[in-house]
């Protein structure tokens, strides 16, 4: 495992990776990956995956707004629980998860609350249950904002 860290940047102006491996539309890199020509093709290396989408998991639990379909899987894909544990852990049914994860029911309050805490103690640090809960007053759908992501190591990429 790679000490190479993330962040989150507000824009980029350089060369940008669309990422998508992570099942989000809106995420791309401005730094910490290379590109390269394999055997099969174009390829594509990047630093620190597990850092990476740490990064991504800590800049939606801090986003305003109910999170989304696809950010809910995402974070319950990455504390490695499957629909029926986390469903089990916050009191409903597996099929209500994934309802939410399909966008076919918005996740409501106290579970999007729940689930951005669990995450925050995932990574290690202390929820702090009364700040996520201010972020959700906005319970309005937020647009899904481009985030950009850039290592702290390494250079741009060229």
């Amino acid at each position: 495992m790679s000490s190479q860290e993330w962040r989150l940047v507000e824009h980029c102006d350089g060369e940008t990776l669309h990422y998508t491996s992570c099942g989000l539309n809106n995420i791309y890199l401005a730094a910490g990956f290379t590109k390269h020509k394999t055997n099969y093709g174009d390829g594509v290396s990047i630093v620190n995956v597990e850092g990476l989408h740490r990064a991504i998991g800590e800049s939606l639990i801090a986003s305003e707004g109910s999170l989304s379909g696809p950010e809910i899987r995402f974070l319950r894909k990455e504390m490695k629980h499957t629909q029926v544990s986390l469903a089990d852990f916050l009191k409903v049914d597996a099929q209500q998860v994934a309802r939410w994860e399909k966008g076919q029911n918005d996740i409501p309050g106290p579970a999007d609350i729940l689930l951005r805490a669990l995450f925050k103690q995932f990574v290690g640090k202390q929820p702090n249950v009364k700040k996520i809960s201010e972020q959700l007053h906005q319970l309005s759908k937020h647009s899904l904002p481009k985030r950009f992501f850039e290592s702290t190591d390494l250079p741009k990429a060229a």
